[in-house]
């Protein structure tokens, strides 16, 4: 028989760990404009792509400049990242990525209230 306050030899073990972020300076830092989402309920998870765009460059006289750009017909959208994440998750990544969000447009206030100080200042 089990002491008082020993745990069954068949029952499962665990203990609660801090998760933390390893190093991220190797990671790169990639900047998106298009994001496509797609739900799958058969599969559980939602599918969040995030890819990025920007139109070609269009080069010669100002006669070629118009023939390029009248022959252009679609952008790529180059996809950068696919995650698979289920619903909890999103919801609370909505969560942190809404708190995130906030915290940095009052730092933006902050920051033009004091720059509009600074002018009236004369600074």
């Amino acid at each position: 028989m089990n002491p008082p306050d020993t745990p069954p030899a068949d029952a499962p073990i665990g203990r609660t760990v801090t998760l933390k972020w390893g190093d991220l300076s190797h990671m790169p830092v990639l900047f998106t404009n298009h994001l496509l989402s797609q739900a799958q309920p058969q599969d559980g998870m939602l599918y969040l792509t995030f890819g990025h765009a920007s139109p070609p460059p269009f080069i010669g006289t100002q006669e070629e400049v118009r023939a390029q750009v009248e022959a252009f017909d679609a952008l790529e959208i180059t996809p950068l990242a696919r995650l698979a994440v289920t619903p909890e998750q999103l919801r609370n990544y909505i969560r942190v990525l809404t708190d995130n969000l906030q915290r940095y447009e009052e730092g933006q206030a902050l920051l033009k209230s004091r720059e509009a100080e600074g002018k009236a200042d004369g600074a």
